[in-house]
């Protein structure tokens, strides 16, 4: 992950959209580890895999089409920097936030529970603006909290957790009102 976070560290403004339906599996414009792949025109995240999009976003909403099966976490890494990384983890049952920063680990909120079963395929929305992280599923609002801190620009990427499998069907990443990124130091928490 070290390797794949020393790559992903963007330029100082935020990138245009990014869309993908996974029909290359050469997976342009994407790095990853070597257990992730394209497969039946999904992206498949094995676990321990981290997949990310090439790219800086601070404020977007982010839209997939995805399943787990296994047991583990789904991770959604975001503002991802050297300086740390603001975290979305769902289990199946419920979602929570956290910032890690070095080995510092913060909790964002309370966890929300939420279900969705194992092997099915589900439309997740994302959206992070300097004022609120609000997760949808299937349109229906499930988590909601401030945002805590600052918006900063950073990389975005996926990680499969434990024993879980991830499969992304459709992912569009779009900025929201090109707002300008902040860059941080290593040595300073965004």
């Amino acid at each position: 992950l070290v390797l794949i976070v020393s790559n992903v560290i963007p330029a100082q403004s935020q990138d245009g959209p990014f869309e993908d339906t996974f029909d290359n599996p050469d997976l342009p414009g994407w790095q990853h580890t070597g257990n992730v792949y394209v497969t039946d025109s999904y992206l498949r995240v094995e676990p321990g895999g981290f997949a990310s999009p090439e790219g800086n976003w601070g404020a977007f909403e982010l839209m997939i089409r995805a399943r787990y099966t296994g047991h583990g976490e789904m991770a959604l890494l975001y503002n991802l920097s050297e300086a740390g990384a603001s975290i979305l983890l769902y289990n199946g049952s419920r979602f929570q936030l956290q910032r890690e920063s070095g080995d510092q680990v913060e909790y964002i909120g309370e966890p929300i529970r939420f279900e969705v079963p194992e092997g099915e395929w589900f439309d997740l929305t994302f959206w992070v603006t300097p004022d609120e992280q609000l997760v949808l599923i299937g349109g229906e609002p499930v988590f909601s909290t401030p945002m805590a801190g600052e918006l900063s620009g950073g990389g975005l990427g996926f990680e499969a957790i434990g024993d879980l499998f991830l499969d992304v069907d459709h992912f569009i990443l779009v900025p929201q009102g090109g707002l300008p990124v902040e860059e941080h130091d290593a040595d300073e928490a965004p």
